[in-house]
């Protein structure tokens, strides 16, 4: 019932993402957001990485399985156990302030290399998501994410279109 919530409330937000123009500095703090956490994927710095979400987070793939905050850090922490390197070029396509919520569309393109019995392998994924942040402790931070379907279009206009 709540992978049904969820999906509803992004199809809601994206209606209005459609018919709002964007408000440039919430744009602006966005791609800092998403700088930010390019750079402690890079860094593998996962404080500042994991300090980014509230306890509460949740995400819901595309085919509408959800995973807690404490599924998705176990998650992430299990991979990065045997990666070498890794990347992520995020890049912002649509942000929307619905009162004390942002709601980005996003695309994140990530390339790392990983042990594999003993021989490194190389892996590229592309991804797009709709992220829903909120303000904590004087920082925005992830509530939810919700993953989308790469071969779809964008259902709104963006300079980056």
């Amino acid at each position: 019932m709540r992978n049904l919530a969820c999906f509803v409330a992004f199809a809601a937000l994206a209606s209005v993402a459609s018919a709002q123009p964007e408000r440039s500095n919430v744009r602006s703090e966005m791609e800092a957001v998403f700088a930010k956490m390019d750079s402690a994927i890079a860094k593998q710095d996962m404080k500042t990485f994991f300090g980014m979400f509230v306890p509460g987070y949740y995400m819901v793939d595309k085919n509408g399985k959800n995973m807690t905050h404490a599924e998705f850090r176990a998650n992430i922490e299990g991979m990065l156990k045997s990666t070498v390197s890794v990347k992520s070029k995020t890049r912002v396509y649509n942000v929307q302030l619905m009162d004390t919520e942002v709601v980005v569309w996003m695309q994140q393109e990530m390339s790392w290399v990983q042990k594999v019995n003993g021989a490194n392998q190389t892996g590229r994924s592309t991804t797009r998501w709709a992220e829903s942040l909120v303000r904590r402790d004087g920082a925005w931070k992830f509530k939810s994410s919700q993953e989308l379907f790469t071969d779809e279009p964008w259902t709104f206009k963006t300079t980056n279109n």
